[in-house]
Protein backbone atom coordinates (compact mmCIF):
# COMPACT_ATOMS: atom_id res chain seq x y z
CA UNK A 1 0.00 0.00 0.00
CA UNK A 2 2.87 2.35 0.85
CA UNK A 3 4.55 1.29 -2.38
CA UNK A 4 1.13 2.08 -4.32
CA UNK A 5 0.61 5.90 -2.32
CA UNK A 6 4.24 6.55 -2.94
CA UNK A 7 3.51 5.88 -6.80
CA UNK A 8 1.03 8.44 -6.84
CA UNK A 9 2.63 11.08 -5.50
CA UNK A 10 5.67 10.49 -7.77
CA UNK A 11 3.09 10.99 -10.75
CA UNK A 12 0.82 13.56 -9.39
CA UNK A 13 4.25 15.70 -9.18
CA UNK A 14 5.12 14.64 -12.76
CA UNK A 15 1.90 15.64 -14.16
CA UNK A 16 1.86 18.99 -12.40
CA UNK A 17 5.27 19.74 -13.69
CA UNK A 18 4.35 18.63 -17.44
CA UNK A 19 1.32 21.12 -17.17
CA UNK A 20 3.52 24.00 -16.75
CA UNK A 21 4.48 26.24 -19.58
CA UNK A 22 8.32 27.08 -20.48
CA UNK A 23 9.14 29.53 -22.49
CA UNK A 24 11.22 28.69 -25.70
CA UNK A 25 14.32 30.23 -23.50
CA UNK A 26 13.85 29.80 -19.82
CA UNK A 27 16.15 33.08 -19.37
CA UNK A 28 13.57 34.92 -21.18
CA UNK A 29 10.20 35.27 -19.35
CA UNK A 30 7.13 35.56 -21.34
CA UNK A 31 5.60 39.21 -20.98
CA UNK A 32 2.23 38.82 -22.61
CA UNK A 33 1.17 41.04 -25.52
CA UNK A 34 -0.74 44.21 -24.43
CA UNK A 35 -4.20 44.84 -25.96
CA UNK A 36 -4.04 47.26 -29.20
CA UNK A 37 -5.47 50.19 -26.38
CA UNK A 38 -2.51 49.50 -23.49
CA UNK A 39 -0.30 49.21 -26.70
CA UNK A 40 -0.78 52.68 -28.04
CA UNK A 41 0.06 53.79 -24.39
CA UNK A 42 3.70 52.38 -24.62
CA UNK A 43 5.03 52.85 -28.27
CA UNK A 44 7.43 56.04 -26.87
CA UNK A 45 8.68 53.24 -24.85
CA UNK A 46 9.62 51.07 -27.69
CA UNK A 47 10.76 54.07 -29.05
CA UNK A 48 13.70 54.53 -26.40
CA UNK A 49 13.88 50.77 -26.31
CA UNK A 50 15.13 51.02 -29.53
CA UNK A 51 18.11 52.81 -28.86
CA UNK A 52 19.76 50.22 -26.30
CA UNK A 53 17.85 46.90 -26.07
CA UNK A 54 19.96 45.37 -23.42
CA UNK A 55 19.60 47.74 -20.48
CA UNK A 56 15.86 47.60 -22.23
CA UNK A 57 15.66 44.58 -21.60
CA UNK A 58 16.94 44.84 -18.51
CA UNK A 59 14.53 47.04 -17.23
CA UNK A 60 11.52 45.33 -18.66
CA UNK A 61 12.29 42.38 -15.92
CA UNK A 62 12.15 45.63 -13.38
CA UNK A 63 8.92 46.51 -14.64
CA UNK A 64 7.68 42.77 -15.06
CA UNK A 65 8.19 42.61 -11.85
CA UNK A 66 6.73 45.78 -10.04
CA UNK A 67 3.51 44.53 -12.20
CA UNK A 68 3.65 41.36 -10.00
CA UNK A 69 4.26 42.84 -6.78
CA UNK A 70 1.47 45.34 -7.53
CA UNK A 71 -1.17 42.84 -8.61
CA UNK A 72 -0.36 40.31 -5.45
CA UNK A 73 -0.57 44.20 -3.37
CA UNK A 74 -3.36 44.00 -0.60
CA UNK A 75 -2.22 46.69 1.78
CA UNK A 76 0.26 48.70 1.47
CA UNK A 77 -0.22 50.22 -1.91
CA UNK A 78 -3.14 52.19 -1.56
CA UNK A 79 -3.49 55.38 -3.46
CA UNK A 80 -2.45 55.88 -7.04
CA UNK A 81 -0.12 58.67 -5.11
CA UNK A 82 1.40 55.83 -2.65
CA UNK A 83 2.32 53.94 -6.43
CA UNK A 84 3.78 56.77 -7.56
CA UNK A 85 6.10 57.48 -4.19
CA UNK A 86 6.76 53.89 -4.03
CA UNK A 87 8.00 53.54 -7.84
CA UNK A 88 10.01 56.52 -7.31
CA UNK A 89 11.67 55.01 -4.79
CA UNK A 90 12.12 51.49 -6.57
CA UNK A 91 12.66 53.35 -9.90
CA UNK A 92 15.94 54.65 -8.23
CA UNK A 93 16.90 51.31 -6.36
CA UNK A 94 16.79 49.92 -9.68
CA UNK A 95 19.40 52.30 -11.45
CA UNK A 96 21.05 53.10 -8.39
CA UNK A 97 24.92 51.87 -8.63
CA UNK A 98 24.69 50.67 -12.23
CA UNK A 99 26.49 52.38 -15.02
CA UNK A 100 23.64 52.21 -16.83
CA UNK A 101 20.52 54.58 -18.12
CA UNK A 102 17.65 54.70 -20.57
CA UNK A 103 17.20 58.11 -21.46
CA UNK A 104 13.55 59.45 -21.56
CA UNK A 105 12.22 56.22 -20.10
CA UNK A 106 11.22 58.30 -17.08
CA UNK A 107 8.92 60.79 -19.25
CA UNK A 108 7.61 57.97 -21.41
CA UNK A 109 6.95 55.19 -18.05
CA UNK A 110 5.36 58.19 -16.25
CA UNK A 111 3.51 59.01 -19.59
CA UNK A 112 1.29 55.47 -20.14
CA UNK A 113 0.67 55.36 -16.62
CA UNK A 114 -1.03 58.25 -16.10
CA UNK A 115 -2.93 57.40 -19.65
CA UNK A 116 -3.96 54.23 -17.54
CA UNK A 117 -4.83 55.82 -13.89
CA UNK A 118 -4.78 59.29 -14.33
CA UNK A 119 -2.81 62.17 -12.60
CA UNK A 120 -4.86 62.68 -9.59
CA UNK A 121 -4.49 60.87 -6.35
CA UNK A 122 -7.22 58.37 -5.52
CA UNK A 123 -7.87 54.99 -4.09
CA UNK A 124 -6.73 52.33 -5.91
CA UNK A 125 -9.44 50.29 -6.43
CA UNK A 126 -9.89 46.81 -8.07
CA UNK A 127 -10.30 48.59 -11.65
CA UNK A 128 -7.72 50.67 -11.02
CA UNK A 129 -5.28 48.69 -9.74
CA UNK A 130 -5.61 45.91 -12.99
CA UNK A 131 -4.94 49.14 -15.37
CA UNK A 132 -2.20 49.68 -13.43
CA UNK A 133 -1.04 46.17 -14.00
CA UNK A 134 -1.65 45.93 -17.42
CA UNK A 135 -0.12 49.31 -17.59
CA UNK A 136 3.12 48.44 -16.05
CA UNK A 137 3.19 45.21 -17.98
CA UNK A 138 2.94 46.90 -21.22
CA UNK A 139 5.74 48.51 -20.26
CA UNK A 140 7.55 45.73 -19.80
CA UNK A 141 6.59 44.02 -22.98
CA UNK A 142 7.46 47.30 -24.85
CA UNK A 143 11.09 46.84 -23.40
CA UNK A 144 11.64 43.79 -24.84
CA UNK A 145 9.91 44.50 -28.23
CA UNK A 146 11.76 47.83 -29.48
CA UNK A 147 10.52 49.70 -32.62
CA UNK A 148 12.54 49.46 -35.74
CA UNK A 149 14.23 52.73 -36.48
CA UNK A 150 12.11 55.06 -37.89
CA UNK A 151 8.71 53.56 -36.65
Amino acid sequence: MKILAGILIVAATLATAIEKPVPANPDTPVTPVPDSGVRAMVVEVQRIAAKQPQTARLAANFYRQVADVVSRDESVINTTGNFRDWSISADALMWQKRNLSLPGLGAAKDSAIISAIGAENVALDPAKRTQLVKVLQAIAWALENPLAQGQ
